[in-house]
């Protein structure tokens, strides 16, 4: 009788451990979506203001010509 009580222990600390596993992954993977949806939405800003930049320097240029 007292083997299966070590089992159960032991079965339920193996259960929490996959919980914590579960649950860090899931926080590593959103942090990750999260960073990368930030850092895109700053690539897409400065695209914007590079392109707005050549845009205005070409209208710049061909006044000048």
């Amino acid at each position: 009788m007292e083997n299966t009580s070590s089992s159960s222990t032991f079965g339920d600390l193996g259960k929490k451990a996959v919980a914590w596993l579960v649950l860090i992954a899931a926080v590593i993977i959103a942090l990750k979506i999260i960073v990368g949806s930030v850092i895109g939405f700053i690539t897409m800003i400065l695209g914007l203001v590079v392109v707005v930049g050549l845009v205005v320097l070409v209208i710049w240029a061909l006044r000048h010509i």
